[in-house]
């Protein structure tokens, strides 16, 4: 295989047409890396100090994930997260970021230094004949890519061959992404990013079905309830898996329990955008991370972590907004 084409967040940000999330937070570094020809890709989410609470919240019946069992319950150390396309395959990539951070780290001479990284993969094989996947090499190249306080949107990284609404049949699939986007609130600090390759299509904030599911002879979307003929799949078929990956990251210091409740009130609510959500053929994974710089504001508030998942929520919202730049 022909693995020689490979680009990342330099070759991207050269791109003068490439959109970008910039904010101001460098308690986390972002990379990206690409095998433009398959296409596909993968985003590695850098912790480089790793003493940050995390936990994780898994929907559907397709997921595809690495080091994930211990986080569902909370883990106190992370030093990356890994999003990557390929479906299993693809989780050779976890094994390039989680190489390098042992490299970097001289964990061998720790005991107990093994490096703490967990990942999970998209099933994005549909429409492309290749055979690349993200592989180790890839992983390797995301994470020496990593830089502070941009995220590239749309078709890269992860999300760079992800389709979204293909329950009436892949002929109407239309494109994904990844997405993200930033909030400040006082001291309080929250980003999201996601990838979203979802069997599910895309509501806007009036009900309104505005991505997949898109019959381009009729120039209309196919709403869930319409007989359209005829499954694209047969009987002797595989129907293609999909899956949604999502982070949260806050500067809240909450316990695992808080952080618990918290994900999955905030993943809940994805059902609001992608329709249907957490089907059998999804492998929805939601990380939250918490760098535990600050406080919860109003902590006597009985209340004070539902408002903290609406807020949440609503970032959430603009980061699946933010994959397609008509949207925004």
């Amino acid at each position: 295989m022909d693995k020689t084409s490979i680009t990342t967040n330099l070759e991207a940000s050269q791109d003068k047409a490439m959109r970008t999330l910039k904010f101001d937070w460098p308690s986390f570094k972002i990379g990206i890396a690409e095998y433009p020809d398959a296409p596909t890709g993968c985003t590695a989410f850098i912790f480089p100090n790793n003493e940050v609470n995390a936990v994780l919240d898994k929907r559907g019946g397709a997921t595809g994930s690495f080091y994930t069992d211990d986080i569902v319950e909370g883990v106190s150390k992370i030093d990356a997260i890994v999003f990557s396309g390929g479906s299993l395959l693809g989780l050779e990539a976890v094994s390039g970021v989680m190489r390098e951070v042992f490299m970097k780290n001289n964990s061998h001479a720790v005991w107990g230094g093994v490096p703490f990284v967990s990942g999970a993969v998209i099933y994005d094989w549909i429409h492309r004949s290749s055979r690349l996947y993200p592989d180790i090499a890839l992983g390797k190249r995301a994470y020496h890519a990593a830089e502070y306080n941009i995220f590239y949107l749309g078709r890269r990284g992860a999300g760079i061959n992800a389709t979204v609404g293909k329950f009436q049949g892949l002929q109407y699939a239309e494109p994904g992404g990844q997405g993200g986007s930033f909030r400040v609130d006082k001291r309080t600090k929250i980003a999201v990013f996601t990838v979203v390759n979802s069997v599910g299509a895309i509501y806007d904030r009036q009900g309104q079905l505005v991505k997949g599911c898109y019959n381009s002879e009729t120039k209309q979307h196919i709403q869930p309830s319409q007989e359209i003929g005829p499954s694209t799949y047969s009987s002797k078929q595989t129907c293609p898996k999909n899956t949604t990956l999502s982070i949260v990251i806050i500067n809240v210091d909450l316990d695992f329990y808080q952080l618990n409740r918290l994900v999955k009130q905030v993943h809940n609510s994805f059902n609001e955008v992608i329709r249907p959500f957490g089907t059998m053929l999804d492998g929805d994974c939601l990380y939250l991370v918490s760098t535990k710089e600050v406080q919860l504001e109003n902590s006597k508030d009985p209340y004070a972590i539902p408002k903290l998942g609406s807020s949440i929520t609503e970032v959430a919202r603009d980061a699946i907004d933010s994959i397609w730049p008509e949207f925004n």
